[in-house]
């Protein structure tokens, strides 16, 4: 990845000061690409809310809670307008527990992840263990992020193998790194 981002940049940067039409184009287009690849590693454009998400998908909460709600439904009702870059570590754990938005929250489970691999609410680890129960087709469409917490998973594996527990914890990053490598090669 470090290595397609460098030739984007050495590209663009060879690029800078030829005046013909064809070489800025191309100078352009390699930024804009370096853009979509920073934007996507760093979860930009995620300032929409759980809201939004649900309307874009044809669903429409009522003003009004139900009586009969259940604590899911009520929990979810109480995060529908937060911003997915906001949301609380909790919300996120619960969130990938319950499989609920996985797919635009990846780039935040991706940057927690980043940030503490063992991070959690209830539990330590919480964030890893959903992780590793995504599916493989989840991981798939999100390439870029597949490579990053591959490397976060490299990154940390001595940190993870020193904690008390540590096959637990161990066992959620090898299965979260069978499913990425999977993703990757296309399996």
């Amino acid at each position: 990845m470090q290595e397609r981002i460098r030739g984007f940049t050495n590209h663009a940067e060879t690029l800078k000061n030829l005046s013909n039409p064809e070489a800025q184009a191309a100078r352009q287009a390699a930024l804009d690409t370096l853009k979509r690849i920073s934007d996507s590693l760093n979860g930009a454009g995620m300032k929409k809310t759980f809201r939004q998400i649900d309307e874009s998908n044809g669903f429409k909460w009522e003003v009004e809670p139900d009586s009969d709600e259940s604590a899911l439904e009520s929990w979810h009702r109480s995060i529908l307008d937060t911003p997915i870059t906001e949301i609380e570590i909790g919300d996120l754990c619960r969130s990938v527990r319950q499989d609920m938005y996985t797919s635009e929250l990846l780039p935040v489970v991706v940057r927690e992840l980043d940030k503490e691999v063992l991070v959690g609410f209830l539990d330590d680890a919480e964030l890893l263990k959903g992780t590793s129960k995504l599916s493989e087709a989840v991981w798939a469409k999100n390439l870029l992020l597949t490579q990053k917490m591959l490397k976060i998973l490299r990154r940390d594996k001595e940190l993870i193998a020193a904690e008390p527990r540590t096959v637990e914890y161990v066992e959620y990053a090898q299965a979260l790194e069978r499913k990425l490598l999977a993703a990757l090669n296309g399996k």
